[in-house]
């Protein structure tokens, strides 16, 4: 269901912009299940080691890099699952990840 709903969320959203210059829009492929379990377990490592920004985790530096987020997955696909990633059916967590989306574009 989140795999569908991800996939159907993101669609929806390309649709509904105009034309984007942002990398990760332009790229978006249809998650798969086991993608969306690897992006799930990035969230459980960036839940525990804390680092002040999402992309410091694929850093070329030793001191921010962790090689198993950079092993699993680019960056780049990691924020885009994250962006349109959805949770249930529901039209009103539709709704907000929409006003959370657009607060963050």
């Amino acid at each position: 269901m989140i795999v569908e709903e991800t996939n159907k969320y993101a669609i929806q959203c390309m649709n509904n912009s105009a034309s984007s210059s942002r990398r990760h829009q332009q790229a978006w492929k249809s998650v798969t299940k086991n993608e969306l379990n690897t992006f799930i377990g990035i969230l459980l490592i960036v839940g525990v080691v804390r680092l002040p920004e999402i992309r410091l985790y694929w850093s070329q530096k030793d001191i921010y890099s962790n090689a198993r987020i950079n092993n699993a997955m680019k960056r780049d696909g990691f924020i885009s699952i994250l962006k349109y990633v959805m949770w249930s059916k529901s039209n009103e967590n539709f709704q907000i990840a929409r006003a959370i989306s657009s607060l963050s574009s």
